[in-house]
């Protein structure tokens, strides 16, 4: 296959035997798993008429989606942000707000598994005057909303992710999702993620300026 994107441990394409369906049908979609070209790099659109400027989509290697999603959510999430957060099939929901450094610290906690499993969306919004989001989807790419293109890109060279005309995605395919390995890190629990959060949040409150 020619993709060279470095995919998540927990997700991939499917393989033949993994694909439902008549015999007709799962032919046709190893067809097309068989010329896929998945591979790194971001399509940027200009956007007119909505409270952001520019609409985004990055596929990232695997080992750099949470430094990458790390440093967009920093330049791109004004300080007070929403942390949003869900499993593959709901749709993503508000875990609580606080400064973007604070939510960013706390995730630190879990970022193999947030870049890993498949089972998990997370993001991170802003919404006043105008709208900033971090979006990493559970196929692990990253869909973005945002105003200033300067910050946007200087992220992106800063990692090495190139611009290109288009991009295709996991999701475009059949793909399976499978448990991560238990021992990469600090595995996440959702109600323990919203008390850190709030502590941490609690704690930020308690400092003086």
């Amino acid at each position: 296959m020619p993709n060279t994107l470095i995919f998540p441990n927990g997700v991939r394409l499917a393989k033949r035997e993994e694909i439902p369906g008549p015999e007709s049908q799962r032919a046709a979609e190893w067809a097309r798993i068989e010329s896929a070209n998945i591979t790194s790099g971001f399509v940027l659109t200009q956007v007119v008429g909505e409270r952001f400027a520019f609409y985004a989509e990055a596929n990232v290697d695997a080992p750099s989606l949470w430094p990458v999603f790390r440093d967009l959510s920093r330049a791109l999430i004004e300080e007070e942000a929403t942390l949003l957060f869900s499993e593959v099939d709901d749709q993503p929901n508000s875990l609580g707000s606080g400064d973007i450094s604070t939510i960013i610290d706390v995730l630190s906690w879990s970022e193999y598994q947030l870049a890993h499993d498949g089972f998990l969306q997370f993001g991170v919004v802003s919404d006043n005057q105008a709208i900033n989001e971090v979006l990493v989807a559970p196929t692990k790419h990253l869909q973005i909303w945002l105003n200033d293109e300067m910050r946007f890109r200087a992220v992106m060279q800063e990692h090495g992710v190139l611009e290109v005309s288009q991009l295709e995605f996991l999701d475009q395919y059949p793909t399976t999702t499978t448990v991560i390995p238990s021992d990469r890190g600090m595995l996440l629990d959702v109600p323990a993620l919203g008390m850190r959060l709030q502590a941490g949040i609690a704690a930020n409150k308690g400092r003086p300026n």
